[in-house]
């Protein structure tokens, strides 16, 4: 998500400390998994700053990088990934000066950046109301790929997509178990597996499963638009997907 903002001149000044071409959700996950962080950590900051960016005025004096940080933490701390800010500052100045280290790291800016990461973790508290409840769509569609018993060619390309419509309002517009849903129907369409046959029942899988096929084709759709938008496909596997077995 690129936002433009009237910044003033000392926030422009810290923004060219911490210049990248990187969209924000995927600097939020470069440095997530630079740190090693959890999928579930990391979508997490992604939706923080989705709901950021829908509340917040565009006149705010933080830069993006701080604004990515700051869900980054939040994000630690809801999902119990125990890190301490000036290891997550560190691992994306690294990331932006990749001629850099730890040891050779300029303190000012990193000392300038976690204060006004601080301060933007305040009112992103503000915006959530101090809660840390964030469901997931993952766990269910790790249990709707086995309740289905699909082919894991199919299951993995649906946690993909679980995955990435994070980088999208989607999870702030339908509840956990239809992204799911939605994850594996539009992944069904994508490899021309067919899924349900197992339920007979006369009803539709998706059905059994409590979603309509108006909102799982409406996410679909959207996911569609977004990989058209962003240049990519949802084809690529992940490399671990010992997650669908057992």
């Amino acid at each position: 998500m690129q936002r433009t903002s009237s910044h003033s001149t000392a926030a422009a000044r810290r923004a060219l400390a911490w210049a990248t071409d990187l969209p924000d959700y995927a600097i939020i996950k470069t440095v997530g998994q630079k740190m090693g962080f959890p999928m579930q950590t990391i979508c997490t900051a992604q939706l923080l700053l989705t709901r950021f960016y829908l509340k917040c005025p565009e006149t705010l004096d933080f830069t993006r990088m701080e604004v990515n940080l700051a869900c980054l933490f939040v994000a630690c701390k809801a999902e119990e990934t125990i890190k301490k800010l000036r290891d997550i500052l560190l691992a994306a100045y690294i990331l932006v000066h990749p001629n850099k280290d730890e040891l050779s790291v300029d303190e000012q800016v990193i000392l300038q950046a976690r204060t006004h990461v601080i301060r933007c973790e305040a009112i992103l508290l503000e915006i959530i109301h101090f809660s840390f409840e964030f469901p997931h769509p993952h766990q269910y569609t790790i249990k709707f790929a086995k309740c289905l018993q699909v082919d894991m060619d199919l299951a993995a390309r649906a946690w993909k997509i679980t995955t990435e419509c994070f980088e999208t309002n989607l999870p702030l517009r339908f509840p956990p178990h239809t992204i799911a849903v939605g994850s594996l129907y539009l992944a069904s369409k994508l490899t021309g597996l067919a899924l349900g046959e197992q339920f007979n029942e006369g009803r539709p899988w998706f059905v059994k499963l409590g979603s309509r096929l108006e909102d799982i084709d409406e996410f679909s759709n959207h996911m569609i638009d977004f990989y058209i938008a962003s240049s990519r496909t949802p084809n690529s596997l992940p490399s671990n997907r010992s997650m669908f077995k057992g």
